[in-house]
């Protein structure tokens, strides 16, 4: 799964910023499942979610977002850090995460390198969390 528990504990939902800000959150998953999951969290969490399956899909969604968490093997001709390049174009202020398995050392270097997050399978609510409160705190700064 995703997500490191099925069930989160959780008692109520909880907005990422300090201000309470909703967030619009971006999830990029070809698995239906994951995407699921990942989007629910975030809905839980109190945050706007925009779904999609593939980087097509992603590259149509015309709302700007906050941050974005994609995966990073999309099984298209693009991985994830290439669809964030390509979204960066559109939405160069939106904060972007990695979100992957894979424990390539290339992969991490290509992340750093493009100055993304990588969050790591499954992810760890309170990784997930933190990641949104830096977005978050970092979009307030702009």
């Amino acid at each position: 799964s995703l997500l490191e528990a099925e069930v989160l504990p959780m008692t109520q939902p909880r907005l990422a910023g300090p201000d309470g800000r909703a967030m619009s959150v971006l999830v990029v998953d070809d698995d239906a499942e994951n995407r699921a999951a990942l989007g629910g969290y975030l809905r839980a969490l109190g945050h706007a979610v925009h779904e999609a399956a593939t980087p097509a899909a992603a590259l149509d969604i015309v709302k700007p977002f906050d941050a974005a968490c994609i995966d990073f093997n999309l099984n298209s001709g693009m991985d994830g850090l290439d669809l964030i390049t390509a979204l960066r174009q559109a939405v160069p202020a939106a904060h972007y995460a990695l979100v992957t398995a894979a424990r390539v050392e290339a992969y991490a270097k290509r992340a750093r390198d493009a100055r993304v997050k990588v969050l790591r399978k499954p992810l760890a609510p309170g990784d997930l969390e933190a990641w949104l409160l830096e977005s978050d705190a970092a979009l307030a700064a702009e």
